[in-house]
């Protein structure tokens, strides 16, 4: 099983109620698994998150500079995206071949899967070439980097079929092999389609927002709003290079016709997208908007924070959608990017919230693995069972620290419990005994608007606990 872990690791011990044994956790990769009767939760490191309103880092994201884009400008330079994997070695010779590292989770070398219509694209618009970005080229090409050197113009643009999806996994830019960020794909109308039918779901967390335009039947295509670069000849095999190395978690070469803005036309462009059989590909992402994020509000990598991609990209949407009056009108036939304005609001919000990372497996019943059961986001088996191991976020109540470290976590019949260092104690699922401690399964304030279900921690100070089948006994900390 593998761990996955907050950005920064914390000391941790686990605790099998079972038999009392502690065993401690100092390795970032070193596994411990927890097991009683029908439930099994495991702790991945746990750091609980909180961004004050007042804090620099926050109002840094309201600072950012964006590109304002105009009709066949050309592109000046922007702040770059670091990438310290940049000293690596990223020659791409013409017999290399793809290969995933699924301890870096890249391809390595930056050599990724090729596509033959590019050398063709190429010849046709005699050496010119165009590139669609939908990502972090909307609002980053990066400092020095090809794009943003004279003679690339940039204009706005859209691609007709397509949903920008937040289902790769980063683990080389927005967060690491242990933490993996999230950032966005292009998947088409029918790749989305067939993913949610996998499970049997047709209605998701993005959905709610569109229902009102878009019925059950999906008789609307979406649209990806985004940037087409113009790449001179002189710059091609450059660029090729080095966006190959730069989208290697995951990404491939693939050919898309897009739609210039201001002057209506449709041209053929390149593009880098993750399918949905790509190695960095998450299936839970795309289905649980509320679980992409809560790790959205905290990832960090090697090229930045994850929600720095995240609200750029929402500032970079609204931004074009006042510029382009021609993409706001195709809304009227179209479905927008309504994910990527809930990921921002639910980040912001939870940024608020203590959050705590977790893996579980197996019954759901009782809520006891705090997995969602609505539409099945979690891709539950018989409606309540994690056949395999999820990821599950814990989201504490608004307030409290922040730096309160895990020191145990417990497994009982059907409830589930986090004790920290401080002695909060945090109980949930079944309570038909009240086992909880409390009258209800999971506290929910009626006045916040979190996206997580918010458990909140007992009234008093605990030095130790055991959970039994029905049944929980506590030892308060002496004063």
């Amino acid at each position: 099983m593998l761990i996955r872990r907050p950005p920064l690791t914390t000391k941790l011990n686990l605790v099998d109620s079972s038999s009392s044994q502690s065993k401690e956790t100092t390795d970032m990769n070193q596994r411990r698994s927890l097991r009683q009767i029908v439930s099994f939760l495991s702790v991945c490191s746990v750091r609980s998150f909180r961004f004050s309103a007042n804090s620099k880092r926050h109002r840094d994201l309201h600072n950012v500079r964006h590109h304002r884009f105009l009709p066949k400008t050309t592109l000046a330079r922007e702040d770059s995206e670091i990438d310290t994997e940049g000293s690596e070695d990223n020659s791409i010779t013409d017999t290399a071949k793809p290969v995933w590292c699924p301890e870096k989770q890249i391809y390595m070398g930056g050599v990724i899967p090729d596509n033959a219509d590019v050398d063709a694209l190429i010849e046709e618009n005699n050496g010119f070439l165009r590139i669609f970005g939908y990502g972090s080229l909307c609002w980053n090409p990066g400092q020095d980097a090809v794009l943003s050197k004279p003679g690339v113009q940039a204009s706005l643009g859209r691609a007709k079929g397509f949903k920008r999806c937040w289902s790769q996994r980063s683990a080389d830019h927005r967060g690491t092999p242990s933490f993996s960020g999230i950032v966005c794909t292009l998947l088409t109308d029918d790749e989305v389609q067939t993913i949610r039918n996998q499970d049997g779901n047709q209605q998701h967390a993005d959905d709610d927002e569109v229902s009102a335009t878009r019925n059950s039947n999906y008789d609307k295509p979406s649209m990806a709003e985004g940037v087409i670069y113009t790449i001179p000849p002189e710059l091609v095999d450059a660029c090729l290079s080095e966006l190959d190395f730069r989208e290697k978690g995951g990404y491939e070469r693939d050919m898309i016709e897009v739609i210039e803005d201001d002057t209506g036309e449709t041209v053929k462009a390149l593009l880098y997208r993750g399918t949905p059989e790509n190695p960095a590909f998450w299936k839970r992402a795309l289905l649980d908007l509320p679980f992409a994020a809560a790790t959205m509000a905290v990832a960090i990598g090697p090229s930045g924070r994850n929600d720095e991609y995240l609200f750029n990209l929402d500032t970079f949407m609204s931004e074009a959608a006042l510029s382009s009056k021609q993409a706001a009108a195709a809304l009227d036939d179209h479905i927008g990017d309504y994910a990527t304005v809930s990921l921002a609001s639910m980040a912001r919000n939870l940024q608020k919230h203590p959050l705590f990372f977790l893996f579980g497996s197996g019954s759901n019943q009782h809520g006891q693995l705090l997995l969602p059961t609505k539409d099945n986001r979690a891709s539950l088996i018989n409606g309540d069972e994690a056949h395999e191991t999820k990821e599950i976020v814990f989201c504490a109540p608004e307030g409290l620290s922040t730096t309160d470290k895990t020191k145990h976590l417990y497994a009982g019949g059907g409830h589930s419990g986090l004790l920290t260092e401080s002695g909060k104690l945090y109980l949930w699922g079944w309570n038909d005994h009240g086992q909880l401690g409390r009258k209800s399964g999971i506290e929910m304030d009626e006045k916040d608007s979190a996206p997580l279900p918010i458990v909140t921690p007992l009234d008093i100070v605990v030095a130790s606990v055991a959970l039994g089948h029905s049944h929980t006994v506590v030892i308060e900390e002496e004063s």
